[in-house]
């Protein structure tokens, strides 16, 4: 099976079908399909002259692994212990903390300005154990001011089963050269939700709930130490336990008529904690 996939992806890079940038990934550090079915499925969408970055971080000892797939279904990238990532830490409100560890997974899709993308990002465990991650996208922006993106998640049986909540920030770690701030809004059709944070620090401003993110840091590849967050950030808690399975949109806007790059961030799980007691 594995040969055959290694076969496939030869030849539709040869033909030009999978873009050199994106034909990046070691083809024993993806995941099995089995494994993927009980991955966690996340979407970037309608990419177009940017490199996106994904980056996963395990709470407590999950070691993730990411596999990417293209429109088609077909294997563009995967990595599993990335020594690119392993300086990348998150002390989040609502997620606790997930520790700079040489276990973390990335991969980076460059997308060139000609061409337009959507890609399915699946986090799975290295192990088939059950746990949780932090997910951090960034690469994109918001620009001009009325520009929006929208990033998809499926909660599924097995991020249910997990019993972690789904905590989505959408955060700016580039102050003060950029001054974006940045609106998220978490949605779902199926379930008639819709929730919009513009900054975590107001209840005006996030529909009644309040977050204080002042103790909230993110550890970058390079950086001087963590990023504190800021009262800029926007952050929505969404509780899975009472949730059927369904698709819900990630969309970032700016606010205030501001415009730069953001990182999404979103803490979750996956595996029932249950089966393996």
């Amino acid at each position: 099976m594995r040969k055959a996939l290694i076969l496939i992806m030869l030849l539709l890079l040869i033909i030009g079908l999978i873009p050199a940038a994106l034909a990046q990934d070691d083809e024993e550090d993806c995941a099995e399909e089995e494994a993927l079915k009980l991955g966690a499925h996340f979407w970037a969408t309608d990419l177009n002259g940017v490199t996106l970055t994904a980056v996963a971080v395990g709470l407590e000892d999950f070691n993730p692994v990411i596999t990417v797939l293209d429109a088609d279904e077909e294997i563009v990238a995967c990595n599993d212990d990335s020594g690119a990532a392993d300086e990348i830490a998150f002390n989040l409100e609502g997620a606790g903390e997930a520790p700079a560890s040489d276990s973390s997974a990335q991969v980076e899709l460059e997308v060139e300005v000609d061409e337009r993308f959507d890609f399915e990002i699946i986090v799975t465990s290295a192990d088939g154990t059950y746990g949780e991650f932090v997910l951090m996208m960034y690469g994109t922006s918001i620009f001009p001011a009325n520009d929006d993106d929208t990033f998809r998640v499926v909660a599924s049986e097995e991020m249910i089963a997990n019993e972690a909540p789904l905590n989505v920030y959408a955060v700016n770690l580039g102050l003060p050269r950029n001054n974006l701030s940045a609106t998220v809004t978490l949605k779902s059709e199926e379930e008639e939700f819709e929730k919009t944070c513009l900054d975590s620090s107001s209840e005006d401003f996030c529909e009644g709930e309040e977050e204080d993110l002042s103790t909230s840091s993110v550890t970058l590849d390079g950086s001087d130490g963590p990023i504190t967050l800021s009262w800029i950030d926007s952050y929505i808690r969404h509780d899975l336990t009472e949730t059927d399975p369904t698709q819900y949109d990630i969309v970032i806007e700016s606010s205030g008529g501001t415009y730069g790059p953001y990182y999404v961030i979103v803490h979750t799980g996956v595996g029932n904690p249950a089966e393996a007691e």
